[in-house]
């Protein structure tokens, strides 16, 4: 759960980034609306992982390396609605564990349908039939989704096949 996540994406941070000095960074026209930031977006919470990633401030096992407030890490000091907090770095963790062991067990499968809705005009149609007929599949149900589930529990890049 983001404490800070905004309901709406109006004020919300989309982006991050570290300057040379090594400072957190947050560029004023990536708030939606130019406003103030009220919260983080969904982009904006990965870049701000990966940010505190690359600074040391967040290991790769989700846990912070510093004390920090009370309210999580503060990306603006001086603003609490900015803070990453522990309960949302492990959220963002377990999404992306899902999302990587869901592609490691079904990589051949997706990837082979992407090939075809790219390369084929005809395709676009058969996706529009086979959507309409998908069904829920239980990952933790598929032998080996749960450990690899597990092993991308860690923060760190994920290996991209080219």
């Amino acid at each position: 759960m983001l404490t800070c996540f905004p309901f709406n994406f109006a004020d919300a941070i989309s982006a991050m980034h570290r300057e040379q000095a090594g400072q957190l960074y947050r560029d004023p026209q990536t708030v939606f609306g130019g406003g103030e930031a009220c919260g983080l977006c969904g982009s904006g919470l990965i870049d701000a992982v990966a940010v505190l990633l690359d600074a040391g401030i967040l290991k790769a096992s989700g846990r912070f390396a510093v004390t920090c407030a009370a309210a999580g890490y503060l990306l603006d000091p001086a603003d609490t609605r900015t803070a990453v907090t522990g309960t949302a770095a492990e959220a963002f963790q377990r999404a992306k564990a899902a999302a990587a062991a869901a592609v490691e067990v079904y990589a051949g499968a997706t990837l082979a349908g992407c090939e075809m809705a790219l390369l084929s005009p005809e395709a676009k149609n058969r996706l529009i039939q086979i959507a309409r007929n998908l069904s829920l599949v239980n990952g933790s149900l598929v032998i080996g989704y749960e450990d690899l589930h597990i092993e991308e529990l860690r923060l760190r890049p994920i290996a991209v096949a080219r």
